[in-house]
């Protein structure tokens, strides 16, 4: 039998510190990266690498790979094993997924949302969570869109592939940008949000039919870019790799 202290402290939920590392969220690392992202192309995007310490990613992709269930997705734009909703884990998988739940919070949170809004210039985001695990398995795609789903303002995509197998080309699973056809380009101005009236200026079109770049799907790395209608287009390359499945944490 337990002591009344006993119980008290089982019941007690040992709350895990930040797995982000400390160091992307500095003042000057904050506006290198806001020069990355400002002069990346065919749209803006950043990509944050060592977005944690190896140590607690390496914690994160065995929770992931070892008590997360994925069912297998097919329609017409992609083939995938996903998850449910991340934000509909409740506290009674926490002791089984510590540094998961750790690191859900982490992002969701109000320093991170800040730095997000500082290195994109996306204008002010909310606490919801909105974010699934996604596994693709040999033979999974995903085509060309452009993420705009409801009031989404910006997209990331947290990387878990096997730490010990480094990702390569020959695997396939790469995520491929898509600038778009010059004739198809359609210019127009809006705020950007950031509640200063800044104006910006917006293209809208058709993409081309081949991607202008590509970013492999490393290791604890993080993708991150604004949702631009008509305009933000991506795909995942099918991936050829049947030993090893690209996986990664959305939203």
């Amino acid at each position: 039998f337990l002591t009344m202290s006993e119980r008290k402290n089982k019941k007690q939920k040992v709350e895990l510190e930040s797995p982000v590392n400390s160091t992307l969220l500095s003042k000057d690392k904050t506006k290198s990266l806001r020069k990355s992202h400002d002069e990346s192309g065919p749209y803006k995007h950043i990509v944050l690498d060592q977005l944690c310490t190896d140590e607690r990613m390496r914690k994160i992709h065995h929770e992931v790979t070892n008590n997360m269930k994925a069912d297998f997705k097919e329609t017409d734009l992609f083939k995938v094993f996903q998850t449910g909703d991340l934000a509909t884990l409740d506290g009674g998988k926490e002791s089984a997924m510590p540094n998961l739940f750790a690191l859900r919070k982490a992002i969701y949170s109000s320093e991170f949302r800040q730095f997000v809004q500082d290195i994109t210039g996306c204008g002010e985001l909310t606490d919801r969570v909105d974010c699934s695990c996604n596994a693709y398995a040999h033979g999974c795609h995903l085509l060309c869109h452009d993420d705009v789903i409801g009031t989404r303002r910006i997209s990331y995509i947290i990387y878990l592939t096997d730490p010990d197998d480094p990702w390569t080309a020959e695997d396939g699973g790469a995520l491929e940008l898509y600038p778009l056809i010059d004739s198809s380009i359609v210019t127009t101005t809006s705020e950007t949000g950031d509640g200063k009236g800044t104006v910006q200026t917006v293209q809208q079109g058709v993409p081309t039919s081949l991607p202008g770049g590509t970013l492999l799907p490393l290791y604890n790395t993080m993708l991150i870019f604004a949702v631009q209608p008509g305009r933000s287009y991506h795909s995942v390359q099918e991936v050829f790799n049947s030993e090893k499945p690209r996986i990664s944490i959305s939203g």
